[in-house]
């Protein structure tokens, strides 16, 4: 007989013993994550939602930290109607393309959406509670994409 459990559910094992990261919360085409293997010094983001895009970077070291600051003042950017930088920030209004596309960073938790699904949000998610619904497989700690169920094996 094949056990539900072993073919529906993952055998990962619950977040904390989990290398890498995995989903907090998500809802369709938004998600929050943990990844407790790669804490980021301080936050950064970029994102846009219809008309309106912005960037931040208060992190300590990367491509987007206060080593590589954003430009300051009036910003000339291609498909940008208007964008004003500063140092650590940046706001524009541009003729929108996506309903929303976007991720964040900050310590050990990571956001993401993206409508329409984009290589941000690839497919539907849903998590309650570090216990995710979708992409299958089900189950405990488990990272964002998805992936085939484990084989079972039928006893005879």
């Amino acid at each position: 007989r094949i056990s539900v459990a072993s073919s529906f559910f993952s055998s990962k094992p619950i977040a904390m013993g989990y290398d890498g990261e995995f989903m907090f919360s998500g809802c369709i085409c938004c998600y929050q994550a943990w990844n407790l293997k790669e804490i980021t010094p301080g936050c950064y983001g970029a994102g846009e939602e219809l008309c309106c895009k912005g960037e931040q970077c208060c992190a300590l070291d990367g491509d987007m930290s206060l080593k590589n600051p954003l430009p300051v003042g009036m910003v000339t950017e291609d498909k940008m109607i208007c964008k004003l930088g500063l140092f650590c920030c940046a706001c524009g209004l541009k003729v929108p393309e996506v309903c929303c596309n976007g991720t964040g960073k900050c310590l050990c938790c990571k956001n993401a959406c993206s409508l329409p699904f984009s290589d941000t949000v690839k497919e539907p998610v849903c998590a309650i509670c570090t216990f995710r619904i979708m992409p299958a497989p089900m189950g405990l700690g488990l990272p964002v994409s998805g992936g085939a169920p484990p084989a079972a094996e039928m006893a005879r």
